[in-house]
């Protein structure tokens, strides 16, 4: 047995009013409805399954405030019908252009398939292609229930809810509560550089910037300002800093506007006419999280997606992108498991063996993007800032 919310007219609904049916043998649980759960969902609807989303929160937040979308992002985006609509919600970024602190340029690549768009409105893009009963919000996971051989037959919820399924993803993003279940000993741990994130509507600068996607690095290592339009007057800076040599443990938007012009508020412009223009009480400061990678990305009946199974520093710029894959490539897998009957553990073992390269090609190049980020000197050639 099962629960399924009966009526809602919200897609993110409620929720009360559960009702008792019996448990679909194909259902599929996915908990957590960020970009790997909005994605799984889409992906598996489109294969033919069913899967209901299961988030703790009531409404969205902020969260990070905008990123890039990259071939493999829109490729996904692409194989559930959505490509098109998300770019034209974003900005075609053109060209990576590096700059020095004094606005001498060090180094320009043309780029393809790249663009920057506001999170909100990437996310709005995917909700209003799921079904309003499709997701269910404020219903926080605490753990699973397991059979005699180890595999998961019910989520249960903080709430005392409770979702029977065949099969369950953890799509909870980078402090997975699916993945401590199955992982306990692998943590999240502080990496050493830390970013500030603002968006700020600044209609000139955004058409100075136009297709260019700008990243000011400091000559002497450890601290860069980069600048994306994310609309057609918005645009999204931040500010990466080594906190070693830099510390900073302020939270008041004061603090925050003291600190970053202290170190870049007198680099060239448009820097400082941006900072002059910056909200900092919605500035966000993100602590960046690493992890060694899983030894596997699913355990029995229970698979991690995106940022649940693998977490790569924002140097790569690939956190969004390639969860985009994996839920395109899992959704696939599992279809064809059911049409020909195969276990569910055979299907995800080799989902999981397939992504391993993968992740393990991102979590190096984040890793030797991180290098040439602190100690540049050590380097004779740039490196763009993301992997591809």
């Amino acid at each position: 047995m099962t629960f399924i919310k009966a009526t809602s007219s919200a897609f993110f609904g409620s929720v009360n009013n559960f009702i008792i049916t019996p448990m679909d043998k194909n259902k599929i649980c996915i908990i957590g409805a960020g970009t790997a759960g909005l994605a799984a969902e889409l992906s598996l609807r489109k294969m033919g399954l069913k899967g209901e989303i299961y988030e703790r929160l009531e409404k969205w937040g902020p969260g990070v405030l905008g990123f890039i979308l990259l071939p493999n992002g829109l490729k996904a985006l692409d194989r559930v019908g959505l490509g098109e609509q998300v770019r034209e919600r974003g900005q075609v970024i053109s060209e990576f252009v590096m700059i020095s602190e004094n606005g001498k340029e060090i180094y320009k690549q043309p780029l393809e398939e790249a663009f920057g768009i506001k999170r909100n409105r990437f996310l709005e893009t995917l909700r209003e292609a799921v079904p309003a009963n499709a997701i269910h919000s404020g219903i926080n996971f605490s753990k699973f229930e397991y059979d005699r051989s180890g595999k998961a037959v019910a989520a249960t919820f903080q709430g005392g809810e409770r979702v029977e399924a065949s099969l369950f993803l953890g799509c909870d993003g980078v402090r997975s509560s699916v993945r401590k279940q199955l992982y306990p000993k692998y943590t999240c741990e502080k990496f050493r550089v830390k970013e500030m994130i603002c968006l700020v509507h600044e209609p000139q600068i955004a058409r100075f910037l136009g297709s260019s996607f700008v990243k000011a690095q400091y000559s002497k290592g450890g601290l860069a300002f980069g600048m994306v339009r994310c609309s057609p007057e918005e645009v999204i800076w931040y500010m990466q800093f080594d906190s070693v040599r830099w510390p900073f443990e302020g939270t008041t938007a004061e603090a925050k506007k003291k600190f970053v012009k202290s170190l870049v508020g007198e680099w060239d412009e448009p820097i400082p006419s941006l900072l002059d223009k910056s909200d900092f009480y919605h500035t966000h400061l993100w602590t960046m999280p690493d992890m060694e990678p899983l030894p596997q990305y699913f355990y029995k009946n229970v698979a991690l997606v995106g940022d649940a199974a693998h977490i790569f520093l924002p140097f790569t710029s690939q956190g969004v992108n390639s969860a985009l894959h994996d839920a395109i490539h899992l959704a696939e897998h599992l279809a064809e498991a059911i049409d020909k009957k195969e276990d569910f553990e055979a299907t995800l073992k080799r989902y999981s063996r397939e992504h391993k390269k993968m992740v393990e090609k991102y979590v190096q190049s984040g890793k030797n993007l991180a290098e040439r980020f602190l100690f540049p000197k050590k380097f004779h050639h740039i490196a763009i800032p993301l992997a591809k």
